[in-house]
């Protein structure tokens, strides 16, 4: 909630998820690999109040996750491949925006 004599928010936000990842190869031996993982993403930012409803936004995010293993299935085989060292997957993000208030 924004107060009227309020210029400047500071707006922050935590999740965990999981994370899927899914893809198929169209090759002349197609596969599919998919693959699951526990995720977390952290956010923070700032809102510049530019009109009582309408601020100015600039944000950053991290999202932190990795594979240990995938599951390979090629032409009705099943196999788990068990990765040596984990397959990162974590990206950082920045954004700018306009946000509504009500």
């Amino acid at each position: 909630m924004i107060l009227p004599e309020q210029t400047i928010a500071f707006v922050s936000s935590v999740s965990m998820g999981v994370f899927t990842y899914h893809s198929e190869t169209w090759t002349s031996n197609p596969a599919e690999l998919s693959g699951t993982s526990a995720g977390l993403n952290i956010s923070w930012g700032f809102d510049f109040m530019l009109k009582p409803h309408l601020a100015l936004c600039l944000e950053a995010s991290v999202t932190l996750g990795s594979f240990g293993k995938f599951k390979v299935e090629r032409r009705g085989t099943k196999n788990t491949i068990d990765l040596e060292e984990r397959e990162n997957v974590s990206r950082i993000d920045l954004g700018i925006g306009l946000r509504f208030y009500k």
